[in-house]
């Protein structure tokens, strides 16, 4: 917020709806970035690797869409 005050550009960026040390609250994120008018970036297309492929917003370079990315573009997984 004050960040925002300061009328800079914001974006939050790089989140998950979920990782290896913790539930992300992706819900609150995303509510907060439309509550503020604020830029937002899911985690990442494609090309994870290391046990967090499951971040991929999409299972190849040209798709399918992941789940996740079922979640960000539509709503609710």
């Amino acid at each position: 917020d004050g960040v925002l005050a300061e009328n800079l550009a914001v974006v939050i960026g790089e989140f998950g709806h979920r990782h290896h040390d913790g539930d992300v609250d992706e819900d609150a994120i995303l509510a907060y970035t439309a509550e503020r008018q604020v830029g937002w970036l899911a985690w990442s297309w494609y090309g994870n690797s290391g046990g967090v492929e499951y971040l991929d917003l999409a299972e190849g370079p040209s798709g399918p869409l992941t789940s996740w990315c079922e979640r960000i573009v539509y709503g609710e997984m």
